[in-house]
């Protein structure tokens, strides 16, 4: 049979395409190198190969949307994400745990832990499916990397050798790329545990859509306090907020509802609200006042809002009268919407995330704390 002549190194095997072609003398001797090689391997060797081709080609950014996953209409969360626990990105407050196909993870625990959260759960666990001609596969990819860089057949520059690495270097690449698609769709044909829910994944989505499916299900049982944010918003508002003459304060970011008609800040719009109350909490509790420490606070479950809201609202609530600032780099605070550049501790990050943000106290205008001092 074609098993025995390939045994008996008469003819080779493409292990991509499964056909089988008589060997030259030459490709004789690397396949029976190859051969040779493949004997001393033992699966942990195909583990090794699958983690890297996984890496290369399956967890990449483009195809995991940046780590990130969309909630609502403006959110973006980001998730921590690791291959057979070996972080591949760790920006999430929401875990992703992938198992490659040559892990035996242990179901009965991981259904237990996923039971016992149910949707306030942080991790989702995606075990892969099986493909049982892996393991050969991937042994072969390792040693044609192995044989084909020993210096007796790189040194050897005869026509034939030349022409037979050649044709060895192109199945390594086709085998690899044959590979990394086995190896995807392992994942693909995969079962995922969740928010206290299983499921079995038929193979028919691309990785980036499972993502969104289920782990866009986990953030949006997490982040309950989001959809107040999920609005509408510009940016490029911030300087007309700290402009004194501007008019019509309510037709800017109008779905945030910041002001009324007549220009007066809402200080019980849900934004507004949340914002001056955690700033009252901090400075009673004598915690970090800057940007920075609020926008790590709000970021994070069960917020998830986005930093350039955070410092759009600031800028309003410094135009109403909520807020006054002290800037890192002075010990005079900043009052009055008139002060030059008062815009760039809102637009600049870095600047913002140094600037201390003071609620004002008693209903006071920035005015009348400044008269007070």
């Amino acid at each position: 049979t074609l098993d025995h002549l390939q045994k008996a190194g008469l003819v080779g095997r493409d292990e991509a395409t499964g056909q089988y072609r008589y060997l030259s003398e030459k490709e004789r001797g690397i396949e029976e190198a190859i051969t040779a090689e493949i004997t001393e391997y033992g699966v942990g060797v195909s583990r090794r190969k699958a983690i890297e081709l996984l890496k290369k080609y399956a967890l990449t950014p483009a195809k995991w949307n940046q780590f990130k996953v969309t909630l609502g209409k403006s959110g973006m969360i980001p998730f921590s994400l690791l291959l057979d626990d070996e972080n591949i990105s760790s920006e999430g407050e929401v875990t992703v745990r992938l198992f490659s196909p040559f892990v035996n993870p242990k179901c009965e625990e991981i259904e237990q832990q996923n039971l016992a959260y149910g949707t306030k759960g942080r991790t989702i666990w995606w075990i892969s499916g099986e493909d049982k001609t892996l393991i050969d596969k991937l042994k072969r990819l390792e040693a044609l990397y192995k044989v084909l860089e020993k210096p007796k057949w790189r040194n050897d520059r005869s026509d034939e050798t030349v022409r037979v690495i050649k044709d060895k270097e192109k199945e390594r690449a086709i085998l690899e790329t044959h590979l990394a698609g086995l190896l995807e769709m392992c994942l693909k044909k995969g079962g995922i545990y969740y928010s206290g829910e299983t499921t079995d994944l038929k193979g028919d989505k691309e990785l980036r859509a499972i993502m969104e499916e289920f782990a866009g299900a986990v953030v949006s049982h997490l982040y309950t306090r989001f959809p107040m944010a999920d609005r509408v918003f510009n940016e490029k508002n911030i300087p007309a907020y700290l402009k004194p003459g501007t008019k019509s304060l309510d037709q800017l970011d109008a779905e945030l509802g910041l002001f009324d008609a007549q220009g007066n800040l809402m200080r019980n719009s849900p934004l507004v609200e949340t914002l001056f109350e955690e700033l009252s909490r901090r400075k009673d509790e004598a915690l970090d006042l800057d940007g920075k420490a609020m926008s790590e606070h709000f970021e994070k479950i069960p917020f998830g809002w986005p930093e350039g809201l955070l410092r759009l609202v600031l800028s309003a609530m410094f135009r109403g009268g909520a807020i006054y600032l002290e800037p890192q780099d002075s010990d005079q605070p900043l009052y009055d919407l008139g002060t030059p550049g008062i815009e760039t501790f809102f637009t600049g990050p870095q600047k913002f995330k140094k600037t201390r943000f003071i609620p004002t106290t008693g209903g006071l205008t920035p005015a009348e704390v400044k008269a007070a001092r």
